[in-house]
């Protein structure tokens, strides 16, 4: 049976996701898990790091 377990949030970092625009559970979820602002869940190519700063080596 899955146990699910409650983490600690700040509520200073819920606030401050509420504040980008995150509805409020959203930003629950996100400050439990370390997200504290609204761009480390930004996606976009222009976001993500390019290959060669990437820390493994190519296989």
């Amino acid at each position: 049976m899955t146990r699910l377990r409650r983490r600690p949030v700040s509520p200073r970092g819920q606030w401050q996701l509420e504040q980008q625009g995150l509805h409020p559970l959203l930003a629950r979820i996100y400050a439990g898990r370390g997200i504290r602002t609204s761009s480390e869940l930004d996606y976009d190519f222009g976001s993500l790091l390019p290959p060669a700063g990437l820390t493994h080596p190519p296989v």
